[in-house]
């Protein structure tokens, strides 16, 4: 098969399988809901937002696009070979926003048991 259609084969079923595994889950959640309204539960269609995940992400690109700056930075004055620094970089970044938001999540966690031991005693 000839590369450049390969090329542009790839990033379109890419998408396509993006669209087929959306509509699934839509689907499944959609008949998920119906079976327990037939059975009489009321469905959770208002589930909270899980912030957790939103914190993991944020910090996550934000490591991310400081061990580029960090990177770009490191190339340029030190002369650093960029294949290696960049996702050296990357990984660095990307894990200490992931350590970070850890840290901060499991002292979230520990006030909220500590408000808890102070109501309920």
């Amino acid at each position: 098969m000839n590369e450049k259609i390969l090329a542009l084969l790839i990033p379109i079923s890419a998408v396509i399988g993006t669209f087929i595994v959306i509509i699934n889950v839509r689907r499944f959640e959609n008949s998920e809901r119906l079976a327990m309204i037939e059975r009489g539960m009321e469905p959770n269609l208002h589930r909270p937002a899980n912030n957790s995940n939103t914190l993991r992400f944020a910090l996550l690109a934000i490591g991310i696009g400081v061990g580029l700056i960090l990177a770009d930075l490191f190339e340029s004055l030190l002369n650093l070979d960029g294949d290696v620094i960049y996702p050296a970089m990357l990984f660095l970044g990307g894990g200490v926003g992931l350590l970070l938001a850890y840290r901060i999540l499991e002292r979230k966690e520990k006030e909220r048991e500590a408000e808890l031991q102070k109501t309920h005693p």
